[in-house]
């Protein structure tokens, strides 16, 4: 059986989209100063986004258009459906 990432985190959506990340206000206390207001940041991988509240010019992209719907709906940042290509 072949492992197919998009058929996977489509499948995974709703589960994740439960998780919990509470925890997610302390991380970013830890890597704020990395980041400076102006930044821009593009997230490959941002799953539900969690880290688009914290940054104002932010593009996250997931393989999965589930996460990407679901992620749409925290705030009006910036998500996009990307597809991996191999040869």
């Amino acid at each position: 059986m072949t492992y197919n990432p998009k058929e996977f985190w489509d499948k995974e959506a709703d589960n994740w989209a439960k998780a919990d990340f509470s925890h997610t206000d302390e991380e970013w206390e830890k890597i704020k100063e990395y980041f400076d207001p102006k930044d821009s940041v593009l997230e490959i991988g941002c799953g539900q986004g969690r880290w688009s509240k914290y940054i104002k010019d932010y593009t996250g992209c997931d393989i999965s258009a589930q996460l990407i719907m679901k992620a749409s709906l925290l705030n009006d940042a910036k998500f996009m459906v990307w597809s991996i290509v191999t040869g």
